[in-house]
């Protein structure tokens, strides 16, 4: 998932990703729409240890990594 993040954001893209036992990449053209996209995600229940890399903010704040 690194080497694929990584490439993706030496493109200019801005990426983060769900981990679960089936991972899902997220590819925005800017920050803003990643922080969107994120946001959303924590509004509809997703925890935010989840979401990596992880962006840690009080509410978000979990002991799992």
């Amino acid at each position: 998932m690194r080497d694929k993040m990584n490439e993706l954001t030496s493109r200019g893209l801005c990426t983060f990703y769900y981990t679960s036992h089936a991972n899902f990449l997220f590819v925005a053209e800017s920050a803003a729409i990643a922080d969107s996209i994120r946001k959303q995600l924590l509004v509809k229940g997703i925890p935010g240890w989840r979401l990596k890399p992880t962006e840690q903010s009080p509410a978000d704040t979990d002991s799992r990594t």
